[in-house]
């Protein structure tokens, strides 16, 4: 990997004067998203939709279903 690394830098330098800094890596492995980020991302999800964008509904369970709905709809 090296060599094409070395090969690839010279050929950019030459042809188009750049220099460059390939960077190895941070973490090859598979990383689990932390609960407190998917749950961020589906309240924003939610914040997409028009009706559930401000608290609109008086009862909880109709704030659920149109929850419900933001989900099978999306």
């Amino acid at each position: 990997m090296q060599a094409t690394e070395n090969r690839m830098k010279r050929m950019l330098f030459g042809q188009l004067g750049l220099l460059v800094d390939i960077s190895e890596r941070i973490k090859p492995e598979f990383e689990i998203l932390p609960k407190r980020w998917v749950v961020e991302r589906t309240i924003a999800w939610f914040g997409n939709s028009r009706r559930l964008s401000k608290d609109y509904e008086i009862t909880i369970e109709s704030e659920e279903a149109f929850c419900l709905y933001r989900i099978c709809t999306h």
